[in-house]
């Protein structure tokens, strides 16, 4: 069984934010919704599939009452150890939703899979964990399309890092921007 490689959040980039002694701010804090403002992110509003070769790694939206116990800014503080006066660069996007995350069939797992949660015979690292996803888009129109985008996942109630996902070397996305852009 293959396990999917996990990274550090924006690994460059938070050099480049500690470097910078930036604040890590809300990106969405200035946007519509009373509980962007708090939590420092927007909810998902529908499945974002991260990788459609791998089927059932989504990231969800949240539950209309789900109540993290950490903003944005904590978790990312707590997750990654970055200053609190660590700063998120400008186009990257903060959005709270439900990240699942397939091990594979909970048959080919062996002793491999302790601590993972099992559904319908199927092993997950994460099953529905309520957390931050933070997203650059490398994509030419900015949307976040999976192909495209660099994603990192932090636990929206222990600040614990999931994973991360990098944009697919195949695609032809143009340079990446400099981390304190």
């Amino acid at each position: 069984m293959i396990r999917r490689r996990t990274f550090v959040i924006t690994g460059a980039a938070v050099l480049g934010l500690t470097a910078a002694g930036l604040s890590f701010t809300a990106v969405a804090a200035s946007r519509s919704s009373p509980a962007s403002r708090v939590l420092g992110a927007q909810p998902v509003t529908s499945v974002i599939t991260l990788e459609p070769h791998l089927p059932g790694e989504v990231f969800a939206p949240p539950s209309a009452n789900a109540s993290p116990a950490l903003t944005a800014h904590q978790a990312a503080v707590h997750g990654d150890g970055l200053p609190s006066h660590a700063a998120i660069p400008p186009g990257v996007s903060v959005q709270l939703g439900l990240f699942t995350l397939p091990v594979g069939p909970e048959s080919s797992c062996g002793n491999g899979c302790s601590g993972d949660t099992f559904v319908n015979g199927i092993a997950y690292s994460s099953y529905r964990v309520l957390a931050y996803g933070f997203a650059r888009s490398y994509c030419s129109d900015g949307s976040l399309d999976a192909p495209c985008t660099q994603w990192d996942f932090i636990d929206a109630n222990t600040g614990k890092y999931i994973a991360g996902l990098d944009p697919a070397p195949s695609e032809s996305v143009g340079p990446r921007p400099s981390p304190s852009a």
